[in-house]
């Protein structure tokens, strides 16, 4: 039987994981640059850091989905 709610909380949390996962990127690649031109400063890896502990957040709540 399918479970028309937990489906409908899956492809949300996927768009969510999405649409963090590209801000990931972006920051990396913003970062990345940033080290190359020797201005890689605090606030920059604050960001990353930031971006990161969003996508853990994301994975977490995968885990309590598929657990359900």
């Amino acid at each position: 039987m399918c479970n028309f709610e937990a489906l409908d909380a899956l492809r949300a949390q996927v768009e969510v994981f999405v649409a963090h996962a590209r801000e990931l990127r972006n920051n990396y690649g913003e970062v990345e640059e940033e080290f190359r031109e020797g201005n890689l400063d605090g606030d920059a890896l604050k960001r990353l850091n930031q971006m990161v502990h969003l996508v853990e957040k994301d994975a977490a709540e995968f885990e309590k989905l598929l657990e359900a």
